[in-house]
């Protein structure tokens, strides 16, 4: 509490300081003196926590390992959330040393990776002896189990047994020796009595609840799971396992689910009845479908309602015939009995993606109004209800609304779910900020475009946790915010653009009758501070744009990805630019070209395509990835610069380098789980090349070079003596 110690004095003593002309320096000393004293007290009510490895600080948990002998050091900079689990079992794990239930859980902690391990001499087929018989192994491949052998080649193989390899297999060294399998076996890769198989899962599964599915304009009946209307793959749900000796299966890892298996355990379930316990549709199923009645009521379909399908032609389940829906997992697809509007339909389910990037259900920082002044809150669900009013069922609705708010008044806008709203809307600021966010675990679709342009008085959007399908207008003297949000790339389509005349125009006539005062709007001064989002191709057609990237994707869908003309690709021939962009790049990938007038920085960013900047005697670029043919201000090591410095002053050795080194991605389409992930067969100069030696690009801060380490440092330790490993990528 502010001033405690200086109400402790005396009255007399206040009231001598409170006559001071000085401004009472007194109280100004003590809250001084408060200020260090809260600091103190602060530590020692921790120093309690830091003596357990459960509540203690992060920066504690290298001091904790050191006292188990666990050999942890690193820095701040240096450190994975589950190294604490790794220090809290360090004793546990060195009893069970040389099982592979406690290799893959030492894997999973130092690397943060799903992991599952298998000793490829227990899947060898040998000659059976007649006095001990492996009545596992061996015997002719069934091949009318059609769900086992796509996974014949994979950690969960329970069929088919594997002739011996007699080739010396060694532990595999591409940046950390991993093989990307996905999910089949190296051709490579043998298997043999002193093989060890390590198979990771580096994607991870996010859940979605309550979200409004994508109908399908020309099928009857036929929806997508995903609200942007494309094909998706289902995930399973991550599961945590509770004993040390759990080795993980197939249903316990975030891999995309497959149509043959869960029809498997359907078919098992429902000739049982029983649907409890573990497994993808007991307790917790992986995909939920609930349909609302005339009523409003909305009921939960059981999963013996619903059967899965492969459902790349589309088809319907016959009414009448007890199941009210098909699925298909691995398009994220289905179909009803029964023709019902989309709005009425919600779906639970997970999918796959590499980090907390763009718009999603994770954790995330919420966005405060730094304001004296009242703040205009309204909330925004189609099923959820609250008591605070105002509360509205339509987005549209509550930022019509908001305009009739008064000059600088801030409007602060959450939405509680994950349902989709349609918006096509346009609206002015005047020296206001208009504040669009989702709650903790939602992922709301915003389906239209949203035009918002400000006066020359200035005005501020922020938009946090949304995924919009179309696209961003702005104009005016706008500053704008976008954090955890995705834009839907799509080829020939602005995700940011400028706002057409025409709505502009709209824009002044639905302000003046508002506010009832006409207020100019075309002001071009533009700002843009994106974070942790994925953003499609962006384009301005006049004025000054500022744009500020971190750990974002700018995708332009196979054309630019920033030009300065809404209305065309620019050219090399292009000396003058109507528009000036100025923009800064940190820990980024943009898949797309880009042309822009001034580059102020470039840190640990990947540009696959040249880039042109016109003022090429302001600004830096630093451990980035460059094309070569590029204009671009300074560069600070740099690549492929840095190595065709080191290398011989041949054309040929030149032309090499500039054929070999580029960045490889899993993915380049986005919807694909992989999307912008850099590929295992990247150069190592990329996957290395950022400052602080881990991979260039958006998923920087995943420290991948300490997962690597990490490995390494598991196979070095808890590698049974005598055995060879190959570690496998199934994502």
């Amino acid at each position: 509490m502010r001033d405690r110690l200086y109400n402790l004095l005396p009255v007399i003593y206040r009231q001598k300081d409170l006559e001071l002309e000085q401004g009472e320096p007194l109280r100004a000393y003590l809250n001084i003196l408060e200020h260090v004293s809260d600091s103190v007290e602060r530590d020692i009510d921790t120093l309690y926590d830091d003596w357990f490895i459960e509540t203690c600080q992060d920066r504690i948990i290298p001091w904790i390992g050191e006292l188990v002998g666990s050999d942890l050091a690193m820095s701040q900079e240096q450190f994975l959330p589950s190294y604490r689990t790794y220090v809290a079992n360090t004793l546990a794990y060195r009893r069970r040393k040389g099982t592979v239930s406690v290799l893959a859980r030492v894997i999973q902690d130092l690397t943060g990776w799903e992991a599952t391990v298998v000793e490829f001499f227990d899947r060898l087929s040998i000659t059976q002896s007649l006095s001990l018989q492996d009545v596992g192994e061996g015997g002719t491949f069934s091949i009318r189990n059609v769900a086992a052998s796509e996974w014949v080649d994979s950690p969960f193989n329970l069929l088919a047994a594997r002739s011996v390899d007699i080739r010396t297999q060694s532990v595999s060294s591409n940046s950390g020796g991993m093989i990307e399998c996905a999910p089949f076996i190296d051709p490579e890769a043998g298997i043999g009595l002193k093989n060890v198989g390590i198979y990771i899962a580096r994607l991870r599964s996010f859940p979605i609840v309550q979200a409004t599915p994508h109908a399908h304009s020309d099928v009857q009946n036929g929806y997508w799971f995903n609200p942007l209307g494309q094909d998706m793959a289902l995930f399973n749900m991550h599961a945590t396992l509770r004993n040390l000796t759990d080795i993980r299966q197939e249903v316990d890892m975030s891999l995309p689910l497959r149509r043959l298996v869960l029809e498997a355990e359907w078919l098992d379930r429902k000739q049982s009845k029983n649907w409890t316990g573990p497994g993808y549709f007991g307790n917790t199923p992986v995909f939920s479908i609930w349909i609302q009645d005339g009523h409003g009521v909305s009921r939960q379909l059981h999963p013996a309602e619903f059967c899965i399908r492969d459902l790349k032609q589309w088809h319907c389940p016959e009414p009448g015939s007890g199941i009210q829906a098909f699925v298909d997992p691995e398009l994220g697809r289905f179909t009803l009995a029964q023709a019902c509007p989309a709005n009425v339909i919600r779906t639970s389910y997970y999918y796959g993606f590499s980090a907390n990037i763009g718009a999603g259900p994770y954790e995330r920082k919420m966005k405060t109004i730094p304001t004296e002044s009242p703040v205009w809150k309204a909330s925004v669900s189609t099923s959820v209800g609250t008591s605070q009013p105002p509360f509205y069922a339509c987005l549209a609705e509550a930022l019509t609304d908001a305009q009739n708010c008064p000059a600088g008044q801030p409007i602060q806008i959450t939405i509680l779910d994950s349902a989709t709203y349609h918006l096509d809307l346009s609206c002015g600021l005047d020296s206001q900020l208009l504040s669009i966010e989702a709650v903790q675990g939602q992922r709301p679709c915003l389906s239209g475009t949203l035009s918002v342009a400000s006066s020359n008085n200035g005005g501020s959007l922020s938009i946090n946790g949304c995924l919009l399908k179309n696209s961003l207008q702005v104009a005016g003297n706008l500053r704008v915010s976008l954090a955890n949000c995705t834009l839907k790339p799509k080829c020939g389509h602005y995700s940011i653009r400028s706002c057409p005349q025409s709505v502009l125009e709209t824009i002044k006539q639905v302000f003046q009758e508002n506010k009832n005062k006409e207020i100019d709007f075309d002001v071009h001064d533009l700002a843009f501070e994106i974070t942790h989002s994925i953003i499609g191709r962006i384009g301005f057609d006049t004025g000054e744009v500022r744009l500020d990237f971190a750990d974002s994707i700018i995708d332009g869908a196979g054309v630019a990805a920033i030009s300065p003309n809404c209305n065309r690709v620019p050219s090399e021939q292009d000396e003058v630019i109507k528009v000036s962009i100025t923009a800064s790049f940190q820990r980024c990938t943009l898949l797309g070209s880009v042309q822009i007038n001034t580059l102020t920085s470039a840190i640990d960013s990947i540009f696959t395509q040249p880039i042109r900047i016109v003022r090429r005697n302001q600004g830096y670029l630093c451990y980035c990835f460059v094309p070569h043919g590029s204009l671009t201000p300074v560069r600070f090591r740099c690549q492929p610069d840095l190595t065709l410095e080191s290398a011989q002053n041949l054309a040929e050795v030149h032309n090499d380098i500039l054929l070999k080194l580029r960045p490889v991605f899993s993915s380049t389409e986005y919807g694909i789980p992989s999307y912008a992930q850099l590929g295992l067969s990247c150069p190592d100069s990329i996957r290395r090349g950022a400052e602080n030696g881990s991979e260039m690009g958006a998923f920087h801060h995943l420290n991948t070079m300490l997962r690597e380490q990490g490995l390494k440092k598991a196979l070095e330790e808890y590698l049974p003596y005598g055995l060879d490993a190959e570690v496998f990528c199934m994502s």
